[in-house]
């Protein structure tokens, strides 16, 4: 889905409203490996021209499946995704301290939903994906070794800290336990 900035400027009240479904499954595929399959995606927003720039403020609300990062069976993750853009063209100057938008410079003068979407979702995939019927119990273990999650290494961390003495007092604990004896 394709519009010029003069496509928009010329709707009522220079606001274009957003409601459509996008397929974007194989444009996932290729930019990202990882990406097994994107289920529905919708977009629901508006692009609107303030001054000679142009908005866009949607949500993007998607189902992608990928691998997870234990076992490699397929997850189907849910995203929501906030979108913020503004778009300049070349010969516009661009303060990008007054703006929350990202800025993008647009050279032709074609927004292009379905990239923007496309970037957004994959800006978005999460690094670990851990499916609901795997638990932290069922990490693999094996002879002098143990896969174990942040937070399970985080306390050994501490546990070892606490029951490790300093050496400069082991002395002194020395004499505390024959002053006792």
């Amino acid at each position: 889905m394709k519009w010029t900035i003069q496509q928009i400027k010329e709707q009522p009240s220079q606001l274009l409203k957003l409601d459509h479904d996008l397929e974007i499954t194989e444009d996932l595929k290729s930019r990202h490996k990882s990406v097994i399959d994107v289920k529905a995606t919708h977009v629901d927003g508006y692009y609107a021209v303030v001054d000679a720039e142009v908005l866009l403020h949607a949500t993007i609300e998607t189902d992608i499946v990928l691998p997870s990062t234990r076992t490699l069976e397929p997850v189907t993750i849910h995203l929501s995704i906030p979108v913020q853009e503004r778009y300049v063209t070349d010969n516009q100057s661009v303060n990008l301290d007054e703006v929350e938008e990202v800025t993008i410079v647009v050279k032709d003068e074609v927004l292009n939903l379905q990239e923007a979407v496309a970037d957004n979702i994959a800006l978005n995939i999460p690094i670990q994906v851990v499916g609901e019927d795997e638990s932290d119990e069922d990490l693999p273990s094996g002879n002098d070794w143990v896969v174990m999650t942040e937070d399970a290494y985080l306390a050994q961390q501490q546990e070892e800290k606490e029951a490790s003495v300093d050496p400069r007092f082991a002395a002194l604990q020395d004499l505390l336990n024959n002053e006792e004896d």
